[in-house]
């Protein structure tokens, strides 16, 4: 089976690169794969083991169909994919993006369950404006003003244990959301303030955007986010 070709970045500094005439800036150690998230399924899983895994899948969403803005999926095509096997150690965690979907709800326990996961914790992203009120009211029948992820790790029978830092369950960050629509704040750096004591020096993110440091992105649209002049200012002597 032919393996997976991937990008690499392997300067500890970003980038530059041009494509199509377009120029986008490509983080330092970062890593990306623009395609079908499936192609994991053809990564050397020998070399390839992550201390992190994120997950942003496109869930079935009536408003982003009406949109068009991009491509869903079947939450069917999930349960092939070898996310166990890419975990490091039973202290990876899994966090995975929800909707506020009851479908999406309902299957993420059976998902877990195929991919060998077993759930620590369900948190929660509160977006607020810049004068620090919900971007919508809390009893709004239609949108909420929060996103909601899993985290979970393989199963192990010491997770209890193994898994006793600050994070809880309903635990909630609060922050103002990037004007892009449906753009995550970069959750690593999130963990990387609440569980010192882990590292997380090689990420593997799905459904990926934007790409981030010591990390590797899989997904249509990998680069969305990474024109230089629509998302970044510009610093020279910052590039290689």
């Amino acid at each position: 089976m032919e393996k997976l070709k991937l990008f690499k970045n392997g300067c500890n500094k970003c980038i530059r690169i041009n494509v199509d005439n377009e120029e986008f800036v490509i983080p330092a150690e970062a890593e990306f794969c623009p395609g079908p998230v499936e192609s994991i399924k053809h990564l050397d899983y020998d070399d390839k083991k992550f201390d992190c895994i994120i997950m942003d899948p496109p869930w079935p969403n009536k408003s982003v169909k009406r949109l068009k803005t991009y491509n869903t999926f079947q939450i069917d095509d999930l349960f092939d994919l070898p996310i166990e096997t890419l975990c490091q150690s039973t202290e990876t965690p899994v966090i995975i993006w929800l909707t506020n979907n009851l479908t999406v709800h309902s299957s993420i326990d059976q998902i877990l369950e195929t991919w060998g996961l077993q759930k620590y914790a369900v948190c929660h992203w509160l977006k607020i404006t810049k004068t620090g009120e919900p971007i919508f009211p809390f009893g709004s029948n239609h949108k909420v003003p929060f996103e909601s992820f899993i985290i979970a790790f393989p199963i192990s029978e010491k997770i209890e244990e193994e898994k006793k830092f600050m994070i809880k369950n309903n635990f909630c960050f609060i922050s103002t959301p990037n004007s892009c629509h449906s753009r995550k704040p970069p959750i690593i750096a999130i963990l990387e303030q609440l569980i010192p004591k882990m590292k997380f020096d090689k990420s593997l993110e799905l459904y990926g955007r934007y790409l981030c440091p010591r990390t590797t992105t899989i997904g249509f649209e990998v680069l969305k986010f990474q024109h230089c002049f629509s998302n970044f200012v510009s610093n020279d002597n910052y590039y290689k």
